[in-house]
C-alpha cells in the first residue's frame, strides 16, 4: 500500500480525537449500565491519553494474550473472564436524483460477559461462553418495538473457527436464535480473535513499524468477508505511552486501508488499545559459576520486549458507497463506526458481575439449539435453517438462503400467494406451479434435460401438520458453463387458502443430499409470525436498513452468487410467456403419492 492511508469521514487526527471520546463512553457504558464490577489497577482510564513512554525507544514489541478456564495464581497474566460494552451506530444515506438524500440511524448498545470454555496449546481461545447482560436500540424506524426481545435471556457456546465465521450454540433452554441476533453476533467483533491484526510474533515491532493485515485479520474486524473482490489492510505500531493508573503501558496499533468487494470501494479506519506491564529491567548480575543455568532477562532479550497482555479497546469506522443508478451518479453511502471496551474481571467472583459457568459437559451443536430461526418481515411464516446457510431478502420479499461460495447451494422461499396475484392458480394449483417455474427457468436460459420425482409427499407426514406438499424435480444445463443444474420445488398448502415456494437449486451430483435438507428445513416451516410481535407486519420494507449485518446492510449486502440468467426473481404470470417443452417425467417412486400433473 502507498504512504497516503485510507481514512475514514475525515483527516486521521480528527477521527483520532472522536475515536478517544466514543471510546470513554463506550467504556463509561460498561462501567454505569447494569451490574458493577471493579476496574483493575492496571487497567488505564477509559479517556485519558496515557503518559510518555518509559521504555526504550529502540525496542522491538512482541505481543501477546493468554487466556486459561480458570484462575492460576502463578499466571496472574492468563485472560480468565472479562465484560464488553460495544457501541455501534449504522447509518444509511440514499441520494435522490430530486430533492435531500433518505437518510436513516440505527444506534446499538451492548453488554455481555465472556469466559474461555477452551484454549489451544498456545493459550488462545478454542470455545467461550458468552452471557449477554444487555442490549439497547435507538432508532426511528416504524418495527423499533421489535429489538426489544433482542438477546433477552441468550447465552451461547460461542465456537471460533480459523478463516470463518464462528458458530454459535444457545446454552438457554427452549430459546432459539434469531437471525438478527446472529448476524449481529457474527459482526460483533471478538476480543479473543482481534489478535490476528497485530504484528505476527514472528515479526516484532518498533513505534511506526507497518505490517500487512491478514486474511484472518480482516475477518476480525469485520466479522465476514466479501466472497469477491480485495481487501487492502496495513497496520501500523503508532505509540507506546505509559497507562494514566497504574504501571501498565499501552501500545496505540492503527489499522487502515481498503475494501473492494464489487459493490463498491469502501474504507477502514481503526484503532486498537492494547495493554501490558513492562517487564522488570535486567539487574546485572554476577557471571554464573560453570555448569549452573543461565539467568533470564525478563522478556527483554537482543531489544526485544515481551509485551504480555490484553487489547482493552477498539475503535473503527467503515465507509462504503454502492452505485443505485446505471450510470453511477448516484450513490448509496453507508456507515458503521464501532467503540469496543473491555474490562478484566475476576472469573471466580469479587466483583458485582456474576461469574460464568462453563457447561460440562460441552454442548453439541442441533437443530433445538443452533439453527436459525427466521420470521418473514412481512408476518407470512417463519422457519428454522442452519447456520452453514447464509441468508438474504430481497427487493420482493423473496428469502434466499445460499451455502458455500463456489457453486453455492441455494434456497428460495416465497409466498406469492399474498404478493403476487398475477400468478393467478399458480400460487396454489400443483399443475400451474409446475408450469410456471418450468417456464421461469427455460426461460432464464436453462436448456431443460428431464424430468425427475414428481408427486405429493405422503400425506400421513404432513397431514397432522394441515398441509399438503406437492413436490416435483427438473434437470437443466446452463449453456454459458455446460453445467448440470437440479432444481427441488415444492409448493406448500395450508388450510388458509394460501400457498408457499421453496426452491432448492444446485450444482452437485449428488443433489440428493441438498435435497434431504431442504425437506429437513421445509419441516420447521410455518405460516404466520413465530410469536405475536414477531414480525414487522404487513407494512415493513424487505430491504430496509437492519442491525442483521452489523454494518450498512443495503450498502453492504453482497452480490447474489448466480449469474442474471440464473437468478429467481418474481416470478411473471405462466401465461405471458410461450410454453417451452419439458423432458419426460421419471417413473414416481413408491415416496410420492398422488399423479404427477403434465404441464399444459
Amino acid at each position: 500500500m502507498n504512504d497516503s492511508r485510507c481514512r475514514c469521514g475525515g483527516a486521521g487526527t480528527g477521527v483520532g480525537r472522536t475515536f478517544a471520546v466514543m471510546a470513554g463512553a463506550a467504556l463509561l457504558f460498561i462501567a454505569t449500565a447494569g451490574a458493577r464490577a471493579q476496574q483493575p489497577a492496571a487497567t488505564p482510564g477509559a479517556d485519558s491519553a496515557g503518559g510518555e513512554n518509559e521504555l526504550a525507544l529502540s525496542y522491538r514489541y512482541r505481543f501477546s494474550e493468554k487466556y486459561d478456564v480458570a484462575e492460576d495464581p502463578n499466571r496472574p497474566d492468563v485472560i480468565v473472564q472479562y465484560q464488553v460494552g460495544a457501541i455501534e451506530t449504522v447509518r444509511v444515506e440514499t441520494e435522490k436524483a430530486n430533492g435531500a438524500p433518505a437518510r436513516e440511524e440505527v444506534r446499538y448498545k451492548t453488554i455481555y460477559t465472556e469466559r474461555p470454555a477452551k484454549v489451544g496449546r498456545q493459550g488462545e481461545v478454542v470455545d467461550a461462553v458468552r452471557r449477554y447482560d444487555s442490549f439497547r436500540v435507538a432508532s426511528a424506524r416504524p418495527d423499533h418495538a421489535r429489538y426489544a426481545r433482542f438477546f433477552k435471556d441468550l447465552g451461547v457456546w460461542y465456537h471460533l473457527r480459523p478463516g470463518s465465521v464462528p458458530e454459535f450454540i444457545c446454552t438457554t433452554k427452549d430459546r432459539p436464535i434469531r437471525l438478527d441476533e446472529y448476524n449481529m453476533m457474527v459482526e460483533q467483533t471478538s476480543f479473543p480473535r482481534l489478535m490476528a491484526v497485530m504484528p505476527p510474533p514472528s515479526r516484532p515491532v518498533r513505534i511506526e513499524d507497518t505490517w500487512q493485515i491478514s486474511r484472518n485479520g480482516a475477518l476480525a474486524l469485520l466479522g465476514r468477508l466479501p466472497e469477491d473482490g480485495e481487501i487492502q489492510l496495513e497496520g501500523t505500531l503508532v505509540e507506546v505511552r505509559k497507562a494514566a493508573q497504574g504501571t501498565a503501558h499501552e501500545a496505540i496499533v492503527e489499522i487502515t486501508g481498503e475494501i473492494d468487494d464489487n459493490l463498491g470501494i469502501g474504507t477502514l479506519d481503526a484503532r486498537v488499545t492494547f495493554v501490558f506491564e513492562p517487564p522488570p529491567a535486567p539487574v546485572a548480575v554476577a557471571a554464573p559459576a560453570p555448569g549452573a543455568p543461565a539467568g533470564e532477562d525478563r522478556g527483554r532479550k537482543a531489544g526485544i520486549l515481551e509485551a504480555r497482555g490484553y487489547i482493552s479497546k477498539l475503535q473503527m469506522g467503515r465507509r462504503l458507497s454502492e452505485p443505485i443508478d446505471r450510470d453511477g451518479r448516484l450513490q448509496r453511502i453507508g456507515t458503521r463506526e464501532l467503540i469496543l471496551g473491555r474490562r478484566l474481571l475476576p472469573g471466580t467472583g469479587g466483583s458485582q458481575v456474576a461469574p460464568l459457568n462453563v457447561p460440562a459437559p460441552p454442548p453439541t451443536a442441533d437443530q433445538a439449539n443452533s439453527w436459525i430461526l427466521y420470521d418473514d418481515p412481512r408476518g407470512r411464516y417463519h422457519l428454522r435453517y442452519p447456520q452453514e446457510f447464509r441468508a438474504r431478502v430481497d427487493l420482493t420479499g423473496q428469502l434466499d438462503l445460499v451455502r458455500g461460495s463456489k457453486d453455492p447451494d441455494l434456497l428460495f422461499v416465497d409466498a406469492p400467494g399474498k404478493d403476487n396475484p398475477l400468478l393467478g392458480r399458480a400460487k396454489t394449483d400443483p399443475q400451474a406451479f409446475v408450469k410456471s417455474l418450468h417456464d421461469e427457468w427455460t426461460t432464464r436460459g436453462l436448456e431443460t434435460i428431464g424430468r425427475g420425482q414428481t408427486g405429493w409427499l405422503p400425506e400421513k407426514d404432513w397431514a397432522p401438520r394441515h398441509r399438503k406438499i406437492f413436490h416435483f424435480e427438473e434437470a437443466y444445463r446452463d449453456p454459458a458453463s455446460n453445467a448440470r443444474l437440479y432444481l427441488d420445488a415444492y409448493l406448500i398448502l395450508t388450510n388458509r387458502s394460501e400457498g408457499f415456494w421453496f426452491q432448492g437449486l444446485t450444482r452437485r451430483d449428488d443433489h440428493i443430499v441438498f435435497r434431504n435438507d431442504i425437506e429437513k428445513i421445509l419441516a420447521t416451516f410455518d405460516p404466520g409470525p413465530s410469536e405475536p410481535g414477531a414480525a414487522a407486519g404487513p407494512g415493513a420494507a424487505a430491504a430496509s436498513p437492519s442491525p442483521s449485518a452489523g454494518q450498512p446492510p443495503a450498502a453492504a449486502r453482497p452480490a447474489s452468487p448466480l449469474p442474471a440468467a440464473t437468478r429467481p426473481a418474481a416470478p411473471t404470470p405462466s401465461d405471458s410467456r410461450p410454453a417451452a417443452k419439458p423432458g419426460p417425467p421419471s417413473p414416481r417412486p413408491s415416496r410420492r403419492i398422488g399423479p404427477p400433473p403434465a404441464p399444459e
